[in-house]
């Protein structure tokens, strides 16, 4: 996964989208790259609420240190790579491209040094509401899927959800999931009204079929992995038998296809979004 630092983000954000300052910060969930952002938000001096579940707030509590040093490790492990890559790469493009990639690991290498989370002010449960004369977010907890408190946001005037990484239109990331308890969550996010899905990485989609891909797909891996369990397979013979061609769920609506352009689209400009970093769903409040 690409790596940014969240207040070169945050400033390329206010250039290209608004620079109305931001009241609220949503973390959908507690990993680094929805969270790290907290601090430079922080940092700017403006008044500013960071909300979550309160499952995400204690995961941010309890792991956010040692994950963002083992991210930090790795940064730091890239950037030595990159600087082999560079002495040996063959043209001024290349280099300059391992040059940028140096670049944007040192900032974000410089952002996690004695990193400590700043933790979400206001927490919830099962919902919360962020009314304002212009449209109204509201947030919910719906089951556990990608990590034990994710939460969706729901504008109903735009008929549009935010999903976090629970639903996106990259590969899904089981590391820390509940992947028998994922599907149900999004069958019941399912049945809320919306027609735009904004995913935590990739891009913009329309309708709820990329809702229903992860859905399949997570089920189906799932259940594929738990049967050759029981039948006593161990890891590398599930990974000769469960290939990517054998899942019909990546053979359905065209999933497979449409990842394998995410993924490609992605490594070709170093990750998977431009704003995997800076953590978050923003509010800029009307009031």
């Amino acid at each position: 996964m690409r790596k940014y630092n969240s207040k070169i983000q945050i400033d390329q954000l206010k250039r290209e989208i608004t620079n109305k300052p931001v009241r609220y910060v949503i973390n959908t969930h507690f990993h680094g790259d929805h969270t790290q952002g907290n601090r430079a938000y922080r940092a700017s001096g403006r008044p500013v609420d960071f909300i979550s579940s309160t499952t995400t707030k204690e995961l941010m509590s309890d792991l956010g240190v040692t994950r963002a040093k083992a991210s930090l490790d790795a940064a730091r492990e890239e950037i030595e790579a990159l600087h082999k890559e560079a002495v040996k790469a063959p043209t001024a493009k290349e280099k300059a491209f391992c040059a940028d990639q140096i670049r944007q690991l040192e900032a974000y290498a410089a952002e996690l040094k004695d990193y400590s989370p700043e933790l979400p002010t206001i927490t919830f449960d099962n919902s919360y509401l962020l009314p304002d004369s212009a449209f109204d977010l509201h947030l919910e907890f719906h089951g556990r899927a990608h990590s034990a408190g994710d939460i969706f946001v729901l504008c109903p005037q735009r008929s549009s959800i935010a999903t976090g990484d629970a639903c996106m239109g990259w590969v899904p990331n089981l590391g820390n999931a509940y992947p028998k308890e994922w599907p149900r969550t999004l069958d019941a996010v399912g049945q809320i009204g919306f027609d735009h899905v904004l995913g935590g990485h990739g891009a913009l989609e329309s309708g709820h079929g990329v809702m229903r891909n992860v859905r399949n797909y997570i089920e189906e891996l799932t259940g594929r992995a738990e049967r050759a369990k029981e039948s006593g397979l161990n890891v590398a013979e599930m990974q000769k038998q469960i290939t990517a061609d054998s899942l019909k769920s990546l053979a359905s609506n065209g999933y497979g296809a449409s990842l394998t352009c995410a993924m490609t689209a992605g490594l070709a400009h170093g990750g998977p979004g431009p704003f995997a970093g800076v953590g978050e769903l923003e509010y800029r409040g009307h009031r």
